[in-house]
């Protein structure tokens, strides 16, 4: 998926946490910006890589999500093992907001499943095998012009669509 599809990913997932933790007016906001930086946090690996290509000579083909840092385990073992020590701790805020930023950053791994080059490592680190649904398999700039015309792009656009409902019922 794109950056849009991402953070409207993350957003609904932070909409979602606050529901269910019966958020004050005043928090609903906040949490759904976690979810939304939990949305978008798998692909900061890609400006990472581009500062260290300035630097080290590294191949051109970019296949992130091949890379540990699209995997669950990254994120759900941090993630959980702050949240349980949060609750342990009676700190229920950053219990909450470490929940959150994971929804977020799962909903981006289950939504990279769809449409992209190669799909996910889904059991990782027991397997390395790729899955997912209706891959393009293709890469960059061709993997970019194929999804948007594919209708794949729908599930995406159907996040972002939802998102903006969201947020237009919210501002009332």
């Amino acid at each position: 998926m794109l950056p849009f599809g991402h953070a409207a990913g993350g957003y609904l997932a932070g909409t979602l946490s606050a529901w269910l933790h019966q958020s004050r007016p005043e928090e609903i906001r906040k949490l759904q910006l976690a979810g939304l930086a939990g949305g978008l946090l798998p692909d900061l690996d890609l400006p990472g890589r581009y500062a260290l290509s300035k630097v080290l000579p590294l191949p051109a083909d970019i296949r992130h999500h091949t890379w540990v840092t699209h995997t669950f385990p990254f994120y759900l073992v941090p993630g959980g093992l702050l949240t349980l020590w949060a609750r342990r701790r009676k700190k229920e805020r950053l219990a909450r907001y470490a929940a959150t930023v994971t929804a977020g950053v799962c909903v981006h791994l289950a939504q990279d499943t769809c449409g992209t080059g190669d799909g996910m490592q889904l059991f990782f680190p027991f397997s390395r095998h790729m899955s997912g649904f209706r891959l393009l398999h293709v890469h960059g700039r061709e993997w970019q012009r194929r999804y948007v015309r594919d209708p794949i792009f729908l599930v995406e656009l159907a996040f972002v669509g939802l998102a903006l409902l969201v947020r237009l019922r919210s501002r009332r």
